[in-house]
């Protein structure tokens, strides 16, 4: 049995956090020992799902006392002390495998994991953002490389070739980010969502699934829908989401009037039924990887409209997705979600996307990579 520690620094409900939740609840419990390791808590449902199903998850947060205090000192004692617990943990549990997401190389590299230790990196945006704003993150990661055995893991054709040119290597993996399709088996109709959550059945909804954060570019999806407004009052905004850009978003809706003709709800485990409510899910990021949402979307049946910049070609998988430059203003953007009539659906490689089968990829290349280390350090004494 291998010990796996999946390291991330909460579960708050992004893609990365959903992608971890789903490791979690479907890998082998006969191959694999895992713990989720977390710097904070959020109080999310993923949270209360993994306590359920009986996953060991530790929270750092739980053993700072000043982890919430805001002054500086109390901030400087903190960041000092989660470098000081993470690498307890990661040396008491002496894993086979670290698997890393977001930014947290440096952890590792003041943590030391044993020299046995393999990691694996899931590269979730953008290459060229993340060289650009996060620089000693990729020194951090370029010095784990020297020393210890480094497996990348990209969400799509491009970030493979990006993280392979990039780091001079030939070995990044790609795997999806999955979707367990047995959710969108029985869904509630779109007119049953809408009724549930008090939208009138006939209005047209425009919609956006994801954290709220200045990456998501929410500010511009207002801007857009204010556009389509002006041509079509009978129009909503579905949002779902929570984050550091929300009170700002709503405040942006205010101040269009249009406060009371959207909605913003959190911590939904019910994504597809949601879905169902949307006519348009509109994607307006400066950076995504792969975003799972719009994959659930396409599966939901419901047309997705996103930026051309940061959003891969391959999460095509119908004719549901069009493109759209965040060059273009607003009123295109607009018009486009305006004119874009009803199209048959047509699905392209969704097993691709099988969560389930994600998941058993990912077990066999934890095995193979292990078992490869250890023949090539008898190999080498």
């Amino acid at each position: 049995m291998l010990k796996v520690i999946q390291f991330i620094h909460g579960l708050n409900m992004g893609g990365a956090e959903t992608l971890v939740k789903d490791y979690a609840l479907g890998f082998d419990k006969s191959k694999i020992d895992l713990t989720v390791l977390c710097f904070e808590r959020y109080n999310s449902p993923y949270e209360k799902i993994l306590k359920d199903a009986g996953i060991n998850v530790i929270y750092i947060c739980d053993e700072m006392p000043l982890f919430e205090r805001r002054e500086i000192w109390a901030r400087v004692i903190n960041k000092f002390m989660l470098f000081l617990k993470i690498k307890k943990y990661i040396h008491k549990i002496d894993p086979d495998i670290i698997h890393e997401h977001l930014i947290l190389n440096s952890y590792l590299k003041f943590a030391r994991p044993g020299k046995k230790t393999i990691i694996f990196y899931t590269q979730h945006f953008q290459i060229k953002r993340w060289i650009e704003h996060y620089s000693k993150e990729v020194k951090a990661l370029k010095w784990l490389m020297k020393h210890y055995k480094v497996c990348f893991i990209a969400l799509n054709n491009l970030m493979k070739k990006e993280l392979d040119e990039y780091f001079h290597i030939d070995s990044t993996v790609i795997l999806k980010n999955g979707v367990n399709l047995d959710k969108f088996c029985l869904v509630l109709t779109g007119t049953e969502m809408r009724e549930k959550l008090g939208i009138p059945k006939e209005t047209f909804v425009v919609g956006h699934v994801g954290r709220f954060s200045e990456i998501k570019n929410h500010e511009f999806l207002v801007d857009v829908f204010a556009e389509i407004v002006k041509k079509n009052e009978n129009t909503f905004l579905l949002m779902i989401g929570k984050g550091e850009t929300m009170k700002a978003v709503r405040r942006k809706l205010k101040s269009f009037k249009l406060d009371n003709k959207a909605m913003i709800i959190s911590d939904r485990t019910d994504i597809p039924d949601l879905m169902k409510a949307m006519d348009i899910l509109v994607f307006p990021s400066f950076s995504e990887g792969m975003p799972v949402s719009l994959v659930e979307a396409q599966i939901s049946g419901v047309k997705c409209l996103v930026s051309k910049e940061a959003i891969s070609k391959e999460i095509e998988i119908s004719n549901l997705i069009r493109y759209k430059s965040l060059e273009e203003p607003a009123s295109n953007w607009a018009d486009e979600v305006l004119r874009w009539e009803e199209e048959k659906i047509e699905y392209v490689g969704v097993d691709d996307w099988d969560m389930e089968k994600v998941i058993k990829n990912l077990e066999n290349l934890y095995y193979k990579t292990v078992e490869t280390n250890k023949s090539n350090e008898k190999a080498n004494n």
